[in-house]
């Protein structure tokens, strides 16, 4: 299992880094797609509204379509003016989406 930390320092280090997902129950409604493997772009730690440090990772379809439909996704309310423009976030169906680390390691 790889660590928050290990990712970090991955990103930091420009390394090539990739995720994949295995089978994904039919009934979860992630958008994400089961067996399949995503390019990971970047992290970030950020401070939410509420003042709660939160650690995401940006990930992206190779399809260049389908992303991640839970919190911290294009359409979530999370999302601040000065988060969007912090992690220069994009509303696009681009295939490119965050996924907090939390929910990243869970699904």
């Amino acid at each position: 299992m790889v660590s928050w930390e290990q990712i970090k320092i991955a990103d930091e280090s420009n390394f090539i880094m990739t995720a994949s997902m295995g089978e994904i129950d039919a009934n979860a409604n992630t958008g994400l797609v089961s067996n399949h493997a995503y390019s990971l772009i970047s992290v970030h730690e950020v401070r939410d509204a509420a003042g709660s440090d939160i650690k995401l990772i940006r990930l992206r379809n190779p399809w260049g379509t389908g992303e991640w439909t839970g919190d911290w996704s294009d359409k979530s309310a999370l999302w601040t003016d000065k988060l969007k423009k912090e992690v220069n976030y994009t509303d696009a169906d681009d295939g490119l989406f965050f996924i907090s680390f939390d929910d990243f390691m869970k699904t």
